[in-house]
């Protein structure tokens, strides 16, 4: 037989111990990751000082200051000259913590340049509802979507002025807890249409509401029958 050769490295030998350093293909990658963190938590939390600072709507009431990651344009209405702009305070994704108010922004042009002439809020909530989430505005008529607030809301405002009143605030007795009622809303000044991307396990329902002089009744519920469960219909409106 052939005599095998074998290598081997001489030396010192160390004992062995469990609590020696190991080597791992995925150290620099977790060195990386244990670098980034700390920094994005830092990047999220220490939002510019202009996007906490307090403003006023046109009345001179003061509205919520404006948050760190407040969802701030999370919906944008453009209508007769004004710019609509959502602040829900968290979206469903990436929800915020319960201090974090929603509101409604609203600019006008002045001169060359644009400034906030408005805002509304819900008075009565401190937490995150996910008011703002569903926006449009029709002449004087202003719809917000709250899908977050119980089993969800519609807020519905007049403009007299130059200013925003609270006229009604919508439910629907088909909503649940996870349906999602005001998650898109859109009107044309005379009908309100609410998507509720939730329903019917997931897979949605679009409710329409009628105005009149007593104020806003459920006209009809549109919820396609060949949807499967997941399909979300009612997500976006226009």
């Amino acid at each position: 037989m052939r005599n095998r050769r074998h290598l081997s490295i001489t030396g010192p030998r160390l004992p062995f111990s469990p609590f020696a350093p190991r080597v791992s293909l995925l150290t620099p990658l977790t060195a990386g990751v244990r670098l980034v963190a700390p920094l994005m938590a830092a990047i999220l939390l220490l939002s510019p000082l202009s996007a906490r600072g307090q403003t006023s709507s046109s009345s001179g009431t003061p509205i919520p200051t404006t948050a760190s990651l407040s969802a701030f344009s999370a919906s944008v209405v453009v209508d007769g000259g004004a710019i609509f702009v959502g602040r829900p305070g968290g979206l469903a994704l990436f929800p915020m913590p319960s201090n974090r108010q929603g509101g409604v922004h609203v600019f006008g042009r002045a001169g060359a340049s644009w400034a906030e002439i408005a805002s509304v809020s819900p008075d009565e909530s401190e937490s995150v509802i996910g008011y703002g989430e569903g926006l449009d505005a029709s002449g004087d008529l202003m719809v917000v979507g709250a899908p977050a607030e119980g089993t969800g809301a519609v807020y519905v405002y007049r403009r007299t002025g130059g200013d925003w009143a609270l006229e009604e605030r919508l439910g629907w007795s088909g909503a649940g807890a996870a349906t999602r009622f005001g998650a898109a809303v859109a009107t044309n000044g005379r009908d309100i249409v609410v998507g509720v991307p939730g329903a019917g396990s997931g897979t949605g329902a679009v409710v329409v509401f009628a105005g009149s002089g007593a104020g806003w009744a459920e006209a009809a519920v549109l919820q396609p029958e060949e949807l499967a469960d997941g399909a979300a219909f009612g997500t976006s409106l226009d």
